[in-house]
């Protein structure tokens, strides 16, 4: 449904292998950060890079009415590809 409950990071497994604790049957649910850090679609660039520095985190879930519709980091490649198609294809006209 899109309902997100959790999130697994780089730093989240980091912290189960540093540990030993990491084992191939692992649960995610045993991994994951719960205490999700979200934003929606109205949040503006500025209150999210402090997000960002203030959470020393990198991914942040685009969430709308509740439902996961992205990631930050994500969105902007998608944005940064799709606006080089667009400048390729001027240039090769």
């Amino acid at each position: 449904d899109n309902n997100v409950i959790g999130i697994v990071s780089e730093r989240d497994l980091a912290r189960y292998i540093v540990n030993d604790e990491f084992k191939n049957d692992l649960s995610v649910t045993k991994i994951m950060s719960k205490n999700l850090i979200t934003c929606d679609l109205n949040t503006s660039v500025t209150e999210l890079m402090e997000i960002i520095t203030n959470n020393k985190i990198r991914h942040i879930p685009i969430m709308e009415e509740k439902k996961l519709i992205g990631d930050v980091v994500n969105y902007i490649i998608d944005q940064y590809k799709e606006e080089n198609q667009y400048l390729r294809d001027y240039i090769n006209r």
